[in-house]
């Protein structure tokens, strides 16, 4: 059994993973430590507009990186009652969004 954080509070397990999810979970951790170098530069620039579009390409990234993981896990664990609650909850369906504020 592999646990998969997500930005809920609890994890989600998963019984079976495919190469296409750890894949995706690669894209996902690579965004997520491209945050960091955005933001340094974007302290360092000062609010240069390079520097800010840059700052938010990488958090639409990191956004889409993680609803395209969801929603490949949603696919392959369609039988599963845990998934089928974690995808219809109103807080999911907003993922993309929320992470690019």
């Amino acid at each position: 059994m592999v646990s998969w954080p997500s930005a809920a509070p609890s994890a989600q397990p998963l019984l079976r993973v495919s190469g296409k999810i750890l894949w995706l979970n690669i894209h996902r951790l690579f965004c997520l430590c491209l945050r960091l170098f955005s933001t340094d530069c974007l302290g360092t620039f000062a609010l240069q507009a390079l520097f800010v579009a840059l700052y938010g390409l990488v958090l639409f990234l990191r956004g889409l990186s993680f609803e395209l993981l969801r929603r490949h896990i949603d696919q392959q664990h369609v039988n599963d009652p845990i998934t089928r609650a974690w995808h219809e909850q109103a807080s999911t369906r907003y993922v993309l969004v929320l992470h690019g504020i």
